[in-house]
């Protein structure tokens, strides 16, 4: 029966090692990797509103020659402010 009680005991010493030793390996590549995703995700974001910036920017110039060439609005007679 000892002999059983000390196979018991190895085996939940070797077993708590892997799993410590999993669980080294695991953090600190699990750090590195959350890290690279958000300035991975950073930079796609920064490219994203170049693009979008350079985009809108040429369809406000759009904008701003159609709007130069059209009938004028008519506008309503401004209004008083009540303070």
């Amino acid at each position: 029966m000892l002999g059983m009680g000390r196979y018991l005991l190895i085996f939940i010493a070797l077993v708590w090692m892997v799993g410590v030793g999993a669980f080294f390996l695991y953090v600190p590549l699990l750090s590195v990797v959350s890290a690279g995703l958000v300035i991975s995700g950073f930079a796609i974001m920064f490219i994203l509103g170049v693009h979008i910036g350079s985009v809108a920017s040429i369809e406000t110039e759009i904008l701003d020659h159609t709007e130069m060439h059209s009938k004028p609005r008519a506008t309503s007679a401004p209004t008083e402010r009540v303070a």
